[in-house]
């Protein structure tokens, strides 16, 4: 490939090659499955008794989340849900088995329910206590809510992993300069990522009522690759 610098007619002849790339999956739920599962999430907002409620710290009302203690699990606490967990589980093996790793058994370490009202928006983080993440989108409709997006942390100020040295970047827009880029999911959908990559929604949220259901999983098995 043929290429110029910004201030030469020099030719250069080289390329840019994509390294250990990450990694999204994008699975969908049967329809009649997720209208089950949907109606049972709805009736847990609910019914769902105060102690299993937190609403955001800054955010108050407009966001709110069910079973997000550190001691609670959606599917624990309300087992109407086995059904969804055994579906979260299939993908999540076969997301192992698509991307090249060996994992056959896993844990839902945590999971979650997230209610987001209008203007909703959920600042960028990731979760460490965890080696793979994943969201279901309940209710969810994107032409008014907002979707998912992933963070490139290169560019990101005040999340403790920009390299100490940045260079701003050009007008044209590559995979290795774009800030951040969203999956156009539906609802049904689920989305599953590493657990390192930054993500959130700054768009404020335009519906009435965005659900989603969070996830962290770990291998049932770790060890040291021998």
């Amino acid at each position: 490939m043929n290429n110029l610098n910004k201030n030469s007619t020099e030719e250069i002849k080289g390329q840019i090659v994509a390294v250990m790339p990450e990694a999204l999956g994008l699975y969908h739920i049967p329809k009649n499955e997720h209208l089950d599962y949907k109606e049972k999430i709805l009736n847990i907002d609910t019914k769902a008794p105060e102690s299993k409620r937190r609403v955001d710290v800054l955010q108050k009302e407009k966001l709110r989340h069910i079973s997000n203690n550190r001691k609670q699990n959606i599917f624990r606490d309300f087992p109407e849900l086995e059904g969804l967990k055994s579906t979260i589980e299939k993908y999540a093996i076969n997301y192992f088995w698509e991307t090249g790793y060996d994992c056959n058994e896993i844990v839902i370490t945590d999971a979650w329910i997230n209610i987001g009202s209008k203007n909703a928006t959920l600042q960028p983080h990731l979760h460490s206590n965890s080696y793979l993440s994943g969201n279901y989108f309940v209710n969810f409709d994107r032409n008014v809510d907002t979707l998912l997006n992933f963070y490139n942390d290169r560019l990101m100020n005040g999340t403790g992993r920009q390299p100490f040295l940045s260079i701003p970047p050009r007008d044209k827009k590559t995979i290795y300069n774009i800030r951040d880029v969203a999956l156009a999911v539906n609802e049904g959908d689920i989305i599953f990522w590493r657990s390192h990559l930054l993500h959130g929604f700054s768009k404020p949220n335009s519906g009435e009522k965005r659900i989603t259901l969070s996830f962290n999983i770990m291998p049932r098995i770790c060890h040291s690759g021998d």
